[in-house]
């Protein structure tokens, strides 16, 4: 069996800088990018 983690203390909480782009967004565009899991997802 796996250790257990806490999913709340894993992930970045503190604030980002807002941002303005006209809709719709573009994510390439933000600093930082978002992560949304495309690389950093395990399942």
């Amino acid at each position: 069996m796996s250790h257990l983690k806490d999913p709340t203390t894993q992930y970045y909480t503190g604030e980002y800088p807002k941002q303005k782009q006209p809709t719709p967004g573009i994510q390439a565009k933000m600093t930082p990018v978002p992560d949304c899991g495309e690389k950093t997802y395990v399942g």
